[in-house]
């Protein structure tokens, strides 16, 4: 098992930055991935977009585990955050993410993330949040409302090939959803961002062995 701490800089992404990751789990082994602290995404001097890409590929027979910490929309920013994951049908994977909108007292900034996995080629889930002034309805009762967070865990593990654990909308704000292969999706909007990592770590729970904490 080879385990890797990841650590922002104290700020940043800027305005104008343009960071790339790229991953590769070989063929059996085990990548456990682990943020060291807190992303703050602020605005640049020029008032540029910022953008993080992360391509991860995950092959035969490996199992990739990814704990993010939290990214923070700061005031005034502009932020494109993207994870492509490409995933063998043999290997297993869980990931991660989770948004707080602004820090304590500011409106958060335009804020886009992206996450995309392939199985096998083949499209296994593609999910999409904007949050910000430029985000239309991002606060409406149908996406955010008055929430300050927003994440997600989502699970992928062929031993559901028959058919992954049914859904389960276990709070008012947070559930749990099977997707259309051996993946599960735990989504949840929460006031903060404690409220929202104690939803995704019940819905993880949810699962059993091997996934629950």
């Amino acid at each position: 098992v080879a385990r890797v701490s990841l650590a922002a800089g104290t700020a940043g992404p800027l305005g104008g930055d343009d960071y790339a990751l790229s991953v590769r789990v070989g063929a059996g082994s085990t990548l456990v991935l682990q943020d060291v602290a807190m992303m703050l995404v602020l605005p640049g001097a020029t008032g540029a977009r910022s953008r993080m890409a992360v391509d991860i590929r995950i092959e035969d027979g490996a199992t990739f585990v990814w704990w993010a910490e939290p990214i923070i929309a700061g005031r005034g920013c502009r932020h494109l955050h993207e994870i492509r994951i490409e995933i063998a049908p043999t290997a297993r994977m869980v990931i991660r993410e989770e948004t707080i909108l602004g820090r304590h007292g500011e409106v958060c900034g335009d804020f886009a993330s992206r996450l995309r996995i392939t199985r096998g080629g083949r499209p296994l889930y593609d999910q999409r949040l904007c949050v910000g002034p430029s985000a239309d309805g991002a606060t409406g009762a149908a996406i955010l409302g008055d929430a300050g967070a927003a994440g997600s865990i989502v699970v992928v593990d062929p031993a559901w090939e028959d058919g992954a654990p049914p859904a389960d909308p276990f709070a008012a704000t947070a559930s749990r959803t099977p997707l259309a292969g051996p993946g599960v999706a735990i989504g949840a909007v929460a006031l903060d961002s404690l409220a929202l990592r104690r939803h995704l770590m019940r819905g993880l729970a949810s699962l059993g062995a091997p996934w629950a904490p």
